[in-house]
């Protein structure tokens, strides 16, 4: 067996049949609930955009975890969240 160094995405993101299994779901009376691992268990998007990451005491990025303290992160999420709501819940 060997190793394998890949990067994917998921399928549901890959091929964005999201709202497509929502509107599915709400058709047949099943309420669809998004989990999104963010604010303070997600790692990538700190990573991804360092301007919300949490700071070493010197201000550098730590690229893990979210500076609470930055207007930026709470743009960021909430526009990741609206985009969301707006775009495959709603409709």
């Amino acid at each position: 067996m060997a190793w394998i160094d890949e990067t994917g995405y998921a399928p549901m993101y890959e091929k964005n049949f999201f709202g497509e299994l929502a509107a599915f779901a709400k058709d047949h009376g099943v309420s669809v609930v998004p989990l999104i691992n963010s604010y303070g268990h997600n790692t990538h998007i700190p990573f991804m955009y360092p301007e919300v990451s949490a700071k070493f005491p010197d201000g550098t990025p730590t690229r893990n975890g979210f500076c609470t303290s930055e207007k930026a992160t709470y743009d960021l999420l909430f526009g990741l969240y609206d985009d969301i709501i707006d775009n495959v819940l709603k409709p």
